[in-house]
């Protein structure tokens, strides 16, 4: 079995834990333990991104940010499997990775702005930032949208986190300049936290059994290490997950 456990009980480095049985699923027989552990989080985030957040439909283009990244690697991946048009950024030295796992279109953000090269996108989804993800309305088309998973929590979210009425002020704050960019652009904004779902992650399976999705693994960690794990994925330079193995498989 395999699982993101629920949100309250995140942050837990156990042998054992306690989550619902609708947030658990079967793991791919195809996996290690380790490459299964990576995948939950990223993979459901990938694709409740695509297929709720921006609801995007066969055909339709998406441009992908970070796409080397843990999330992106995912998204770039069901993307291909879903039928649409694939551009995303990534450093020079990750755009053969990139393009091997199916991007049409690969901006180097080292050298190129991608608000100048990419227009008329249906979808935007941005895990890297406010800064990133104010351009990228500069990219999406009139009707489209743009999906954050970093910066820009709003008040939608507080709503349906069931947040107090109290904070939603902050909420709004917080999501007041990527909504008033949406207003300019003619697009739509939301910014999405990932929910567990057990069903959702065992319908992905036969993609991963296929080999049609891959885990990309930065670095793995022993228990005792696991300070240093933190550390090392704090410091925002992995290149895919990091993952702290409790024993040996």
């Amino acid at each position: 079995m395999y699982t993101r456990v629920g949100d309250d009980r995140l942050g837990t480095f156990a042998l054992e834990t306690v989550t619902d049985e609708s947030a658990v699923a079967h793991k791919p027989a195809s996996l290690t333990h380790v490459e299964a552990a990576s995948l939950p989080m990223a993979l459901l985030t990938a694709q409740q991104l695509l297929t709720e957040a921006a609801g995007l439909q066969r055909g339709q283009s998406v441009l992908i940010h970070a796409g080397a990244g843990a999330v992106g690697s995912a998204a770039i991946q069901l993307a291909k499997h879903l039928g649409l048009q694939v551009t995303t950024t990534a450093s020079t030295g990750n755009i053969e990775f990139v393009r091997e796992l199916g991007a049409d279109t690969v901006i180097d953000r080292k050298t190129q702005h991608f608000q100048d090269e990419v227009r008329n996108m249906d979808a935007v989804l941005d895990s890297v930032g406010m800064e990133n993800l104010l351009l990228s309305f500069r990219s999406i088309k009139r009707g489209g949208t743009v999906v954050s998973i970093s910066d820009g929590p709003d008040v939608a979210l507080a709503r349906h986190r069931r947040v107090s009425p109290l904070v939603w002020p902050v909420f709004a704050a917080m999501g007041a300049k990527p909504h008033a960019a949406a207003r300019r652009a003619g697009a739509n904004y939301r910014y999405w936290f990932m929910r567990a779902d057990g069903q959702q992650l065992e319908s992905l399976n036969p993609l991963l059994e296929a080999g049609r999705v891959h885990p990309h693994i930065d670095r793995v960690f022993p228990f005792a290490q696991t300070a240093q794990a933190i550390a090392y994925a704090e410091a925002g330079k992995a290149g895919g997950k990091v993952v702290v193995q409790m024993r040996p498989d």
